[in-house]
């Protein structure tokens, strides 16, 4: 009797090691963008939480406690010597000052205050609070105590930054948080440089206002499952002006 030897032709065998490596691949590729998905969504959503409660922190007055400063000539500058607290001082704390870091390989933001002296003012704007230097001069803190950065989590990357004015778009060195001290109102600035001098803070142009608005453009730093989205502040009042947009349209405008 004659029987038929059992098993797979080489030829069988060698399409089921091919059909299960793709099947694999699909399954790492999946499994990988769904990660890098997740990841950049923490991203965005830490970066807004960081822009909103710096926002928060402002326009509630969080004031410095501890000593370790001096107020010169408006500005908030080391010095242990003195143990007063700025709210004590010839300074009053005008807002923070968030320098964008967009030539490193993980995004950084970093904050510092923002002070003058006290004067006395009547029957001025908002920004002609900040006009002529016999009015509020804003000043950067020059103390390590007052500064703190903020990097963006899973390696986000701050690809770019503009202020938007119709069909222009600014590139966007750093950006002021600052309450008002003749109403109160907040006042978010986009400058180009990251010192901005304090006239500059008289120039409505630098104002996020009216039809001016903001983008920082995030980024994932995965090359493959390359993620992009669009963290937005628009004129207003209240924290929830600044938003996240990870629509088709702010992927376009980052690649812009």
């Amino acid at each position: 009797m004659k029987h038929s030897a059992g098993g797979f032709t080489i030829i069988e065998v060698i399409l089921f090691l091919g059909i299960s490596s793709l099947l694999l691949v699909g399954a790492f590729v999946g499994m990988n963008a769904a990660i890098n998905n997740t990841q950049f969504n923490d991203t965005t959503d830490t970066t807004l939480s960081y822009f909103q409660k710096q926002y928060l922190e402002v326009a509630t007055g969080v004031n410095i406690r501890g000593g370790g400063l001096a107020c010169n000539a408006g500005q908030l500058v080391a010095d242990a010597s003195n143990t007063e607290n700025p709210g004590r001082s010839n300074c009053v704390i005008l807002g923070r000052l968030l320098v964008l870091d967009k030539s490193t390989a993980v995004g950084q933001v970093e904050s510092r205050y923002l002070s003058s002296r006290i004067v006395e003012i009547e029957g001025v704007s908002d920004l002609g609070a900040f006009s002529g230097s016999s009015n509020y001069q804003p000043r950067i803190s020059n103390a390590p105590a007052l500064e703190a950065e903020f990097e963006l989590p899973w390696s986000g990357i701050i690809k770019k930054a503009v202020k938007v004015s119709g069909g222009t778009a600014d590139d966007v060195g750093s950006i002021a948080i600052v309450r008002s001290p003749v109403s109160e109102r907040m006042m978010i600035y986009a400058f180009a440089s990251t010192a901005p001098s304090p006239d500059q803070f008289a120039d409505q142009n630098n104002l996020i206002a009216f039809n001016r608005s903001l983008e920082i453009c995030l980024q994932s730093d995965n090359s493959l499952f390359a993620k992009k989205a669009i963290l937005r502040a628009d004129p207003g009042q209240g924290q929830d002006l600044f938003t996240v947009d990870r629509s088709g349209a702010a992927t376009t405008r980052c690649d812009s």
